[in-house]
């Protein structure tokens, strides 16, 4: 099997396992909501016999990059 489909999470176990970032359910389903396609350009959220799959890495990646943009967004004196 591939390593690439070994990777993948159900977005339930995604969220449990990044609690400190998603601490509810809801916030995951927020997140989602407001980014979901940019996540599948991205790669980073697949939908795969009818079901929704993460790929972590670049889950993470994008709300790193995310998180990064809206921070610049919130501090003018950043420069960004």
């Amino acid at each position: 099997m591939s390593d690439q489909l070994l990777r993948l999470k159900t977005l339930q176990a995604y969220g449990a396992e990044r609690e400190h970032v998603f601490p509810s359910k809801t916030s995951l389903a927020w997140f989602l909501r407001r980014h979901k396609p940019a996540l599948i350009q991205a790669g980073a959220l697949l939908m795969i016999t009818g079901r929704w799959f993460v790929d972590p890495e670049k889950f993470d990646d994008y709300v790193i990059s995310e998180g990064r943009s809206a921070a610049a967004r919130h501090d003018p004196e950043s420069g960004e």
